[in-house]
């Protein structure tokens, strides 16, 4: 008989297999063309986390007079690889957490303020998910939809060092596109 620490003891492998009921693709790799009331919510998204100021800070963006961003496409990458892995470690905190009073403060960002006002699905609390972006050149990010986000090949140019930064506004890490 297997000893299983007390850890992952209330993990349940069952959840972690399955891939998001609105998926439509349940294995492999894909790019999937969100529905238009997905594609107007991440506008609203879009809108409600922009920070003006942050347009145009780039050198290939310098003299740029806009103020918004507007959402020509959306696209799910579902990678059931990938998402089983995460399952597993948000998982694994949600087991945690059950072991330990709850955390205070919690991380607050600007996503945790929008969520209601938009619905586009809900996030596990317990471990405090939150909605975030990422700028990337498109090269990059097809490596992100089969790999995901990898550390160890991250640049080490960043302002903080190497790693991967995300932003809680869509304007800020656009600027790394």
């Amino acid at each position: 008989q297997c000893l299983v620490h007390p850890f992952f003891k209330d993990i349940k492998s069952k959840d972690v297999q399955n891939v998001p009921i609105y998926w439509e693709n349940k294995t492999g790799i894909h790019l999937v063309d969100v529905t238009q009331e997905m594609k107007d919510k991440i506008q609203k998204l879009m809108d409600l986390s922009n920070i003006a100021e942050y347009i145009g800070q780039t050198v290939e963006t310098i003299g740029w007079n806009h103020k918004r961003y507007i959402v020509t496409k959306v696209q799910r990458v579902e990678n059931d690889l990938l998402w089983k892995k995460y399952s597993i470690q948000r998982d694994l905190m949600s087991s945690r957490m059950n072991q330990c009073e709850e955390i205070k403060p919690k991380v607050e960002t600007i996503s945790h303020c929008i969520e209601s006002k938009i619905d586009i699905n809900q996030l596990e609390s317990r471990v405090n998910e939150s909605y975030l972006f990422h700028g990337t050149s498109k090269y990059v990010s097809e490596i992100i939809r089969y790999q995901g986000f990898d550390e160890r090949v991250a640049n080490l140019q960043g302002y903080f060092g190497g790693g991967i930064y995300f932003g809680q506004n869509c304007s800020k890490s656009d600027e790394y596109c």
